[in-house]
C-alpha cells in the first residue's frame, strides 16, 4: 500500500537523493571494475568512464553498457 494517496513527504523525503546517489555509484563502479578485470577495458578507458560516472554522466548499468559497447569497443 505504497500509492500515492498514502504518501506524505516528498519522494527525497521518502528515500533520500544521497542514498539513491550511492546505490547507483556503487553499481557502476563494480561494473566498471569487472569490465576492467574481465580484460574489456585498459586502464586509460576504466579511468575515463570512472570520472563520467563520478561526474553524473550515465543514468543506470544499461546506459553504462551501451555507452561502452558503442563508444569504447567501436
Amino acid at each position: 500500500q505504497k500509492g500515492h494517496g498514502s504518501r506524505k513527504g516528498r519522494k527525497t523525503a521518502r528515500s533520500s537523493e544521497k542514498y539513491e546517489w550511492m546505490s547507483k555509484i556503487r553499481a557502476l563502479r563494480s561494473e566498471l571494475k569487472e569490465m576492467r578485470d574481465e580484460g574489456e577495458l585498459n586502464s586509460e578507458q576504466y579511468r575515463e568512464l570512472y570520472n563520467k560516472a563520478k561526474g553524473g554522466f550515465f543514468r543506470n548499468k544499461k546506459h553504462l553498457n551501451n555507452y561502452v559497447e558503442d563508444e569504447v569497443k567501436a
